[in-house]
C-alpha cells in the first residue's frame, strides 16, 4: 500500500519533473491495481510543516581501502574538487570531494570498504558533461536497470554511484 500526504506532494513539486511523474505513477498504481481511491489514503503520521520545510544537509560517506587511490578516482577521472582532509602523519585518513552540489565524504575504514551507495540526479547537461568524462577517461560503468535505465559507476573499492539516464530536468 502507498501512503502520501500534501507535504510529500510539496517536496516532490519541489524537485524535478520526474520525481513528480514517479509520484503520479504509484498514485495511479495505487487506484487501479489496488483499487483504491483518492479518499482512501491516510498518511502514516501529520508531519508538521517546520519539519517538512527543514533542510539537512546530507553528504554520503563511501569506506575505502585507500584514501589516495579514491581520490584518483573521484578528482583525476570523474572531475570531483577536494574540499578538505584529516591527516595524521603523512597519511590522510578522511577528506571529503565535491562536485556540483553533491558532496562526497571519503574515509579509510577497512571495516565498511565498498559497502557505499548514492543515487544521483542529474539535468541533460550534467549528464552530457559527466558523460564525456566517462567516455574521454575510459571509465567503466555498468548499464542497469533500476526501474528505469541508469549506469552505476563504480570507485577501485566497490562503492557504487547511480545515474539515471533519463532526462530529470
Amino acid at each position: 500500500m502507498l501512503v502520501f500526504n500534501i507535504h510529500t506532494v510539496r517536496l516532490i513539486e519541489g524537485h524535478s519533473k520526474f520525481l513528480h511523474m514517479l509520484w503520479v505513477a504509484a498514485l495511479v498504481y495505487s487506484m487501479l491495481i489496488e483499487n483504491r481511491g483518492v479518499q482512501s489514503m491516510k498518511p502514516l503520521c501529520e508531519v508538521p510543516v517546520s519539519v517538512a520545510e527543514e533542510k539537512w544537509y546530507t553528504r554520503p560517506i563511501f569506506s575505502v581501502s585507500s584514501v589516495e587511490k579514491a581520490l584518483q578516482h573521484y578528482c583525476g577521472l570523474l572531475g570531483f574538487v577536494q574540499t578538505w582532509k584529516y591527516e595524521e602523519g603523512a597519511s590522510t585518513l578522511v577528506t571529503q570531494v565535491c562536485r556540483g552540489e553533491f558532496e562526497l565524504i571519503i574515509a579509510g575504514n577497512l571495516d565498511r570498504v565498498g559497502a557505499g551507495r548514492v543515487f544521483i540526479s542529474l539535468n541533460d547537461k550534467e549528464m552530457s558533461s559527466l558523460s564525456n568524462q566517462i567516455a574521454e577517461n575510459h571509465i567503466a560503468i555498468e548499464h542497469i536497470h533500476w526501474g528505469y535505465p541508469a549506469i552505476r559507476i563504480c570507485d577501485p573499492d566497490g562503492n557504487e554511484m547511480i545515474l539515471p539516464q533519463e532526462s530529470e530536468s
